[in-house]
């Protein structure tokens, strides 16, 4: 499938401030319109599939970059069984992203509508109409499910501060191949989901992943070879792309939730959880590698995982190749 077009959407978000494609549905729609009413906040609804070749936070930023500065954030919604999001922001976008994830709602619209507080607070940290009869209007919490959305908020932004917008490290990976770009973007967005989770999710450790492979590639730039960042960015792109698919709503996520319908769930689950922490650990020996300018050694390779999502069978959950052997 081909990237999906957002000019329809740029041209619609010049005049309302929510666009829904035609193949796509939004509940709540006026309520949203509403409630992001002069809030420089737009929300565009995709069709399932439209982040096929490029993530939902990648479209977010075409659609802003196309307005023009009109919005200082732009919320896309896919809308699927199981709607996801991506965010583009002047503010917090790892925050907002959080923000929706933490809403447990499948709905995009109902799941908008249950952080629009949150997500309030964020584009606007002191009070809207502050000394005024209508202070804090837009910004009362309604119960404790609110009130924890925006403290799982704030924690994120200090696990998400070098991930947000477009940071010095979002730029080194910018220079690199962009299919290293766009897996990190989408792990990015799996880490939110995660963070959300109430138990179960592999936040922390997605976010240290993100983390390490920023320190890595920054340390590649400042004292690597060129050859060894080429090398590194295919090993990791093929190494995130694997776990990005583990990770998501159609193996992880899934057990996690329907554990039932699922042959081995526990030991499936497992193998993710190990397989994150293989690679944690290979980021931290590269880096010290490159601190101690040496040969970086890729030894995790996750093709038994990516077999156990394929098939019943799975005999361990990563495979030792022989040092500085690189998978083609």
């Amino acid at each position: 499938m081909s990237d999906y077009d957002v000019s329809a959407a740029v041209k619609a978000l010049t005049s309302s401030d929510v666009f829904v494609d035609g193949e796509a549905t939004l509940s709540h729609q006026s309520q949203i319109e509403s409630a992001f009413r002069d809030d420089h906040i737009a929300v565009a609804v995709l069709p399932d599939g439209a982040n096929s070749t490029l993530s939902a936070s990648q479209l977010a930023d075409q659609i802003k970059t196309g307005t023009a500065g009109k919005y200082d954030t732009v919320i896309v919604v896919i809308d699927s069984g199981q709607d996801t999001y991506g965010v583009a922001s002047s503010h917090d976008a790892s925050a907002i992203t959080s923000a929706l994830y933490g809403a447990n709602n499948p709905d995009g619209g109902e799941a908008i509508m249950a952080a629009s507080n949150t997500i309030a607070s964020i584009e606007h940290p002191v009070p809207r109409g502050s000394g005024g009869e209508d202070s804090g209007t837009n910004l009362v919490v309604i119960g404790s499910g609110v009130l924890g959305l925006a403290v799982l908020g704030a924690a994120v932004v200090f696990l998400f501060r070098k991930f947000a917008g477009r940071s010095p490290a979002d730029k080194v990976f910018e220079r690199l191949p962009a299919e290293l770009h766009q897996q990190v973007v989408a792990l990015k967005e799996l880490t939110a989901r995660h963070e959300a989770l109430p138990s179960g999710g592999l936040g922390y450790q997605l976010g240290q992943i993100l983390e390490n492979s920023t320190e890595l590639f920054e340390r590649l730039e400042r004292k690597g070879t060129q050859q060894q960042a080429r090398v590194a960015a295919v090993e990791y792109t093929d190494t995130l792309a694997k776990l990005n698919r583990a990770l998501g709503i159609d193996y992880y996520l899934d057990i996690l939730a329907k554990p039932a319908l699922w042959e081995d769930s526990d030991r499936r689950l497992k193998e993710v959880r190990d397989a994150v922490g293989a690679t944690q650990q290979q980021l931290i020996k590269n880096i010290r590698q490159v601190n101690a300018s040496q040969d970086l050694e890729f030894q995790v390779a996750l093709e038994s995982l990516v077999g156990s999502m394929n098939t019943p069978s799975v005999e361990s959950i990563y495979t030792t190749k022989p040092e500085g052997e690189i998978e083609s």
